[in-house]
């Protein structure tokens, strides 16, 4: 993903198999992390485009992969620390994340959807009291990355066969312990995620499996249809961004213009002395006015600070500017550099690239 996507959603990461037997800062890599890393991954680890970056924030990652931003935090420490990604925050919206792993994905790897993060699935009764009466739950990040491992098997086109592994192959491929892929197994069963034509008698005898496309497909499908939603939404979100950046960047330059000005004038103490008893002035008749005082005492401060602003002005063009130089350019006249304009407060047209107003 570039800096110039319209949005930072994928429906699949891509997970090799060397990333998940690498140690991360010297622990066994948690599933949470592996997930974060495959998203990553999955942006940036692209041969066609080796600059490519994600650009995903914190409340991208929590929304695709369902974890706290505590979880993304330490997930994003944890692989900077190692040398897994690079993060790059100059961007002030968004940072940008690369992997810088050397672990190259190549053919082989795990194809995880993203829907499986978020989908809620429906738990059978009998089940209910196994997840705390619970009528529906979210899968595990282990579960997704078992479930994931065997889906990715069976869509395999050179593998027009069910995915047969014991408990213990499994927990070995994916660097998972025993009880954790049992879990996982135990839960797509129970959910109908999985079928299993032909079981093991333990830990160590393979066992056969197979994917419930079915129910997969519809959860695939109501994925997608909130992704192209979401999709629509960022796509809203960053033109409105990169407009509001636009103006607030001209109206900067403009003020930093004035600034500059400013600056040099004040550098001189003739200007100084004629600024400051010109603001002094206007306080002092402004104080006047506001007390309704003798009209003959605001008459004499009135004359008084209209020779010296005329004195200001010889002064600002003894030192080569013009008052005019102290003033906006706006290069809009309809917004003044708002991008809203002034007459009817509705959208302006002098946004470089905006669509041609239509002729009322």
């Amino acid at each position: 993903m570039t800096a110039t996507d319209p949005h930072p959603f994928e429906r699949y990461s891509r997970i090799s198999y060397d990333a998940l037997k690498k140690p991360v800062l010297g622990r066994k890599p948690r599933p949470n992390l592996i997930a974060l890393f495959g998203v990553v991954s999955g942006f940036s680890n692209k041969k066609k485009d080796p600059d490519a970056t994600c650009n995903m924030s914190y409340s991208d990652f929590e929304h695709t992969l369902r974890i706290s931003s505590a979880t993304v935090a330490r997930a994003v420490r944890d692989l900077v620390g190692a040398g897994f990604i690079v993060q790059d925050k100059s961007n002030r919206s968004r940072a940008a994340y690369k992997d810088v792993s050397g672990l190259s994905v190549g053919k082989s790897f795990i194809l995880v959807p993203h829907f499986l993060y978020s989908a809620r699935f429906p738990v059978p009764e009998v089940y209910r009291h196994c997840y705390g009466g619970q009528a529906e739950i979210v899968l595990s990040s282990a579960a997704v990355l078992v479930l994931s491992l065997i889906i990715t098997h069976q869509d395999n086109p050179k593998r027009d066969e069910d995915f047969t592994s014991s408990l213990r192959g499994i927990a070995k491929t994916l660097n998972l312990s025993k009880r954790t892929v049992t879990s996982a197994i135990t839960t797509c069963l129970r959910l109908g995620l999985l079928f299993r034509p032909r079981r093991g008698k333990n830990n160590y005898v393979r066992s056969t499996y197979h994917v419930n496309d079915k129910i997969l497909r519809k959860y695939r499908r109501s994925y997608e249809k909130e992704l192209r939603a979401e999709s629509a939404k960022y796509i809203h979100e960053d033109e409105k961004t990169a407009r509001e950046r636009y103006y607030g960047d001209l109206r900067s330059r403009d003020e930093a213009r004035i600034s500059a000005i400013h600056t040099t004038l004040r550098a001189d103490p003739r200007y100084r002395e004629l600024e400051r008893k010109d603001n002094e002035l206007m306080i002092r008749l402004a104080q006047e006015e506001a007390r309704h005082a003798d009209t003959r005492r605001i008459g004499q401060l009135s004359r008084e600070k209209e020779l010296t602003h005329k004195e200001l002005v010889r002064r600002i063009a003894a030192l080569g500017y013009l008052p005019e130089d102290l003033e906006p350019r706006y290069l809009c006249s309809a917004c003044h550099d708002t991008g809203f304009r002034l007459s009817d407060g509705k959208i302006c047209d002098c946004y470089p690239g905006a669509p041609p107003r239509r002729k009322a």
